[in-house]
């Protein structure tokens, strides 16, 4: 396809570094460029940095092929996997989408901004029941200030794997989990972010990992004026459930934002993915938000949240 594209552009010279030994045709295998029967000829150059061109190729093929394993490795039996296209994805290319596993065999999606030497590292936990597209605007806020962000789907949200019982979820084992991922990625965090019901896990983090009680930035429902005014806005009666959400979930959400309400529910396709929610009735693991059903209340970060964060990090 590519010589095909120089013959038909009548390209007068190509220049390339590392020949290629399997399906090279330009003299690595065969010389189309040489056939005379052909009514255009491009000067070929090649083996410029030939050593330095193959060593990029070979780094990407090795990372290529880990992604690879990593997104075939076997799904445990009793959890289930979203695809990657059901949730909106993160277009931003400072930040790459990685998976790691857990001790359990649990894939745990996680997105890192990789920011050299950054002033702080911030983990970011998202409310329970919804999953890291929470931090987006955070994240595009911070890493300007050359901070690095890393900001996991927690087990049971997003693209992580869902155990099918709820009684996996318990704040002792989001910790381990999370703890297992800093260290993977050799990543000490300077401070921990946890949004409403996932400040027990944030505090319990904390300490696991030895840091001051002053590192946990704790982000509550109450700090958020301008979204309990949109909910008052006049809405459409909602007829019945969408996917793992009942229709009193959906009731709660009349007013956010429809990139919010789009997200949210796109996580919760069926019941068999939002095993979760139930296990939000467990007042050990959201200590304040445990109702007779779920509150699924999502928070918005918005520049109130975002100047206090900063404020924390930047100023102190």
């Amino acid at each position: 396809m590519c010589s095909g594209a120089i013959f038909h552009s009548r390209l007068a010279r190509v220049v390339f570094g590392a020949p290629d030994p399997k399906t090279g045709t330009a003299g690595s295998v065969l010389d189309l460029f040489s056939e005379r029967r052909l009514n255009h000829h491009t000067l070929i150059s090649g083996g410029v940095l030939r050593e330095e061109c193959q060593q990029i190729l070979q780094s990407f093929f090795v990372l290529a092929r880990k992604r690879n394993r990593d997104e075939q490795m076997s799904l445990r039996e009793d959890a289930l996997r979203l695809n990657l296209n059901a949730l909106p994805q993160l277009a931003d290319p400072t930040f790459k989408s990685s998976y790691f596993y857990t001790h359990e065999g649990y894939r745990i999606r996680y997105l890192d901004s990789n920011t050299v030497d950054p002033i702080h590292t911030l983990l970011c936990i998202h409310e329970l029941g919804f999953w890291s597209f929470q931090m987006w605007t955070l994240m595009s806020r911070m890493v300007p200030h050359g901070v690095r962000i890393i900001a996991p789907d927690l087990i049971g949200h997003g693209l992580s794997d869902r155990p099918k019982k709820s009684h996996w979820h318990s704040v002792s084992a989001h910790v381990s989990s999370l703890r297992a991922l800093t260290k993977h990625l050799d990543a000490q965090p300077t401070y921990v972010v946890a949004i409403g019901n996932a400040q027990a896990i944030g505090v319990e983090l904390c300490s696991v990992l030895k840091l001051q009680a002053r590192s946990v930035l704790l982000i509550d429902r109450c700090e958020l004026p301008a979204v309990k005014s949109q909910a008052k806005k006049p809405c459409h009666p909602i007829a019945g459930p969408i996917g793992g959400l009942s229709r009193k979930h959906l009731i709660d959400l009349v007013g956010f934002p429809p990139d919010v309400v789009e997200a949210l529910v796109a996580q919760f396709p069926d019941k068999g993915h939002a095993a979760v929610l139930e296990a939000l009735k467990n007042p050990d693991l959201s200590p304040g938000y445990a109702l007779e059903s779920p509150n699924f209340r999502p928070i918005v970060l918005d520049e109130n949240h975002l100047h206090f964060i900063e404020r924390e990090l930047l100023i102190k």
